[in-house]
Protein backbone atom coordinates (compact mmCIF):
# COMPACT_ATOMS: atom_id res chain seq x y z
CA UNK A 1 0.00 0.00 0.00
CA UNK A 2 1.39 3.60 -0.81
CA UNK A 3 -1.76 5.77 -0.56
CA UNK A 4 -2.66 8.38 2.29
CA UNK A 5 -1.94 7.33 6.03
CA UNK A 6 -4.53 5.11 6.90
CA UNK A 7 -7.14 5.78 9.87
CA UNK A 8 -7.55 2.99 12.76
CA UNK A 9 -10.93 1.15 13.20
CA UNK A 10 -11.91 2.86 9.16
CA UNK A 11 -13.43 0.15 7.14
CA UNK A 12 -11.62 0.59 3.85
CA UNK A 13 -12.58 -1.57 0.61
CA UNK A 14 -10.77 -2.54 -2.31
CA UNK A 15 -10.20 -4.63 -5.81
CA UNK A 16 -7.88 -5.81 -8.27
CA UNK A 17 -6.94 -6.49 -11.91
CA UNK A 18 -3.99 -7.98 -13.39
CA UNK A 19 -2.69 -6.60 -16.52
CA UNK A 20 -0.69 -9.08 -19.20
CA UNK A 21 2.30 -8.56 -20.93
CA UNK A 22 0.74 -7.15 -23.56
CA UNK A 23 -1.28 -4.48 -22.06
CA UNK A 24 -3.98 -5.50 -21.61
CA UNK A 25 -5.82 -5.00 -18.67
CA UNK A 26 -8.70 -7.92 -17.08
CA UNK A 27 -11.74 -7.78 -15.02
CA UNK A 28 -11.86 -6.15 -11.55
CA UNK A 29 -12.03 -9.14 -8.95
CA UNK A 30 -15.77 -9.57 -7.48
CA UNK A 31 -17.08 -9.18 -4.26
CA UNK A 32 -16.85 -7.14 -1.77
CA UNK A 33 -13.23 -7.07 -0.43
CA UNK A 34 -12.33 -5.21 2.81
CA UNK A 35 -9.99 -4.84 5.52
CA UNK A 36 -9.72 -2.60 8.66
CA UNK A 37 -6.86 -1.49 10.98
CA UNK A 38 -7.03 -2.47 14.44
CA UNK A 39 -7.98 0.68 16.51
CA UNK A 40 -5.00 1.38 19.12
CA UNK A 41 -6.67 0.97 23.00
CA UNK A 42 -5.14 2.95 25.46
CA UNK A 43 -2.95 0.91 27.90
CA UNK A 44 -4.22 -0.87 31.19
CA UNK A 45 -3.18 -0.29 34.33
CA UNK A 46 0.07 -0.98 34.93
CA UNK A 47 0.80 -3.67 37.61
CA UNK A 48 3.80 -5.41 40.02
CA UNK A 49 4.44 -1.83 41.86
CA UNK A 50 7.92 -1.47 43.09
CA UNK A 51 9.73 1.23 45.12
CA UNK A 52 13.06 0.39 45.38
CA UNK A 53 12.49 -3.07 43.95
CA UNK A 54 10.21 -3.77 46.76
CA UNK A 55 6.62 -3.66 47.36
CA UNK A 56 5.30 -1.36 49.93
CA UNK A 57 8.96 -0.50 51.15
CA UNK A 58 9.33 1.04 55.00
CA UNK A 59 12.53 2.25 56.38
CA UNK A 60 13.94 2.95 52.83
CA UNK A 61 17.36 4.66 53.08
CA UNK A 62 17.47 6.69 49.54
CA UNK A 63 15.92 10.14 49.39
CA UNK A 64 15.10 9.69 45.56
CA UNK A 65 13.80 6.66 45.28
CA UNK A 66 12.88 4.57 42.24
CA UNK A 67 10.05 3.28 41.00
CA UNK A 68 9.22 0.97 38.39
CA UNK A 69 5.78 -1.51 36.92
CA UNK A 70 4.80 -3.69 34.51
CA UNK A 71 3.28 -1.95 31.42
CA UNK A 72 -0.11 -3.63 29.98
CA UNK A 73 -1.87 -2.79 26.81
CA UNK A 74 -4.47 -5.11 25.14
CA UNK A 75 -2.40 -4.10 22.07
CA UNK A 76 0.22 -6.94 22.41
CA UNK A 77 2.43 -5.59 19.75
CA UNK A 78 2.58 -1.78 21.66
CA UNK A 79 4.53 -0.10 23.32
CA UNK A 80 5.19 2.96 25.89
CA UNK A 81 7.48 5.30 25.48
CA UNK A 82 6.13 8.02 28.32
CA UNK A 83 4.52 7.76 31.81
CA UNK A 84 2.97 9.95 34.70
CA UNK A 85 3.63 9.33 38.26
CA UNK A 86 2.55 10.96 41.28
CA UNK A 87 3.94 11.08 44.96
CA UNK A 88 1.54 12.63 47.83
CA UNK A 89 0.90 11.98 51.47
CA UNK A 90 -2.72 11.50 50.65
CA UNK A 91 -4.40 8.29 49.24
CA UNK A 92 -6.73 10.13 47.13
CA UNK A 93 -3.71 12.19 45.48
CA UNK A 94 -5.05 15.72 47.17
CA UNK A 95 -2.21 16.49 48.57
CA UNK A 96 0.84 15.95 46.14
CA UNK A 97 4.35 16.03 46.58
CA UNK A 98 5.49 14.98 42.95
CA UNK A 99 3.88 15.16 39.70
CA UNK A 100 6.52 14.07 37.05
CA UNK A 101 3.88 15.06 34.38
CA UNK A 102 4.02 13.04 30.69
CA UNK A 103 7.72 12.19 31.07
CA UNK A 104 9.18 10.54 28.44
CA UNK A 105 11.33 7.09 29.31
CA UNK A 106 13.00 4.21 27.57
CA UNK A 107 10.72 1.99 25.27
CA UNK A 108 9.13 -0.40 27.54
CA UNK A 109 7.13 -3.36 25.60
CA UNK A 110 3.76 -5.23 26.67
CA UNK A 111 4.22 -7.40 29.75
CA UNK A 112 8.06 -5.97 30.62
CA UNK A 113 9.09 -3.78 33.62
CA UNK A 114 9.51 -0.16 33.05
CA UNK A 115 13.09 1.04 33.52
CA UNK A 116 13.85 2.94 37.22
CA UNK A 117 12.20 6.11 37.28
CA UNK A 118 13.79 8.54 39.74
CA UNK A 119 12.07 10.30 42.52
CA UNK A 120 12.42 14.05 41.41
CA UNK A 121 9.87 16.13 43.68
CA UNK A 122 10.08 18.02 47.16
CA UNK A 123 12.28 16.52 49.97
CA UNK A 124 10.99 13.83 51.59
CA UNK A 125 10.06 13.77 55.46
CA UNK A 126 11.38 10.14 56.86
CA UNK A 127 8.81 8.46 59.04
CA UNK A 128 6.28 9.63 56.62
CA UNK A 129 4.04 7.03 54.34
CA UNK A 130 3.86 8.19 50.65
CA UNK A 131 1.58 7.20 48.39
CA UNK A 132 2.15 6.86 44.47
CA UNK A 133 1.01 5.75 41.59
CA UNK A 134 1.59 5.47 37.59
CA UNK A 135 -0.07 5.66 34.37
CA UNK A 136 1.72 4.95 30.66
CA UNK A 137 1.47 6.80 27.34
CA UNK A 138 1.42 4.15 24.67
CA UNK A 139 3.31 4.63 21.23
CA UNK A 140 -0.23 6.09 19.53
CA UNK A 141 0.36 8.71 22.34
CA UNK A 142 -2.75 6.97 24.14
CA UNK A 143 -2.96 7.38 28.18
CA UNK A 144 -3.71 4.30 30.25
CA UNK A 145 -5.66 3.86 33.21
CA UNK A 146 -3.73 4.83 36.76
CA UNK A 147 -2.20 1.76 38.71
CA UNK A 148 -4.81 0.37 41.05
CA UNK A 149 -4.40 -0.28 44.96
CA UNK A 150 -2.42 1.53 47.85
CA UNK A 151 1.03 1.78 46.71
CA UNK A 152 3.08 3.11 49.76
CA UNK A 153 6.63 3.63 51.26
CA UNK A 154 8.32 5.24 53.45
CA UNK A 155 11.79 6.41 54.48
CA UNK A 156 13.82 5.72 57.39
CA UNK A 157 13.85 7.68 60.97
CA UNK A 158 17.75 8.63 60.92
CA UNK A 159 19.37 7.00 64.17
CA UNK A 160 19.31 10.18 66.95
CA UNK A 161 21.70 11.28 69.30
CA UNK A 162 22.04 9.28 72.38
CA UNK A 163 19.92 11.21 75.00
CA UNK A 164 21.44 12.37 78.27
CA UNK A 165 22.92 9.97 80.63
CA UNK A 166 21.15 9.26 83.94
CA UNK A 167 21.84 7.55 87.47
CA UNK A 168 25.18 8.75 87.10
CA UNK A 169 27.31 6.51 90.18
CA UNK A 170 30.70 7.88 90.89
CA UNK A 171 32.48 4.56 93.25
CA UNK A 172 29.09 2.89 92.87
CA UNK A 173 27.39 5.46 94.92
CA UNK A 174 25.46 9.13 93.75
CA UNK A 175 27.40 11.86 94.83
CA UNK A 176 30.44 10.48 97.20
CA UNK A 177 31.80 12.92 99.59
CA UNK A 178 34.24 10.98 101.12
CA UNK A 179 35.39 8.85 97.55
CA UNK A 180 38.40 7.16 98.29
Amino acid sequence: YAGSALTPGTTYYWRILFIDVGGRAGAWSTGTNTFRLAANSAPTAPTSLLTENMTNPTNIADTTPEFSAIYNDPNTGDFANKYRLQVSTSSAFTSLRWDSATSTMATTTVGIRSPDISYAGSALTPGTTYYWRIYFVDGAGAAGAWSAGTNTFSLAVPNSAPTAPTSLLAEGMTNPTNAT
